[in-house]
């Protein structure tokens, strides 16, 4: 099982853990928030650090990573925490939740996630790093 580093702590990493747990696919090797302090936890995913630790995970293998920072008003936070983990080199898996429905001819960009009770229609595409939010 791949691992996968979680950027956000809040209302919206909580989500995201709860469909990373659901999905099976990857193992959350870290969350990381400078909001939280270190060894506390999301969902029982603990808390190892803030952004800085990128380097730090990628020196250990780890490649893979998603933005679980909400971005009602403003993604100038998501766009930033994308930039740097992309520029240390990890990738970002589009996170679906197995209770969504995605056509298999939509093309769901990097790092976007779908969340629980979205429907993705056939002719969609996202674009980097979007929020397909429940209900949606």
């Amino acid at each position: 099982m791949d691992k996968i580093v979680v950027l956000g702590g809040g209302g919206h990493a909580r989500v995201v853990v709860d469909a990373l747990n659901a999905f099976g696919k990857y193992k959350i090797a870290a969350v990381l928030d400078p909001a939280l302090p270190k060894g506390s936890q999301v969902l029982g995913e603990k808390v190892a650090g803030t952004d800085a630790d990128l380097a730090r995970l990628y020196s250990r293998g780890i490649r893979h990573c998603v933005v679980a920072v909400g971005s009602v008003g403003n993604i100038a936070v998501r766009k930033k925490l994308y930039i740097k983990a992309e520029k240390t080199g990890f990738v970002f898996p589009p996170v679906v939740h197995p209770r969504a429905i995605v056509s298999k001819n939509s093309r769901l960009g990097a790092g976007t996630f779908v969340a629980a009770g979205a429907v993705v229609n056939p002719g969609v595409t996202t674009g980097v790093c979007c929020i397909i939010n429940t209900g949606a």
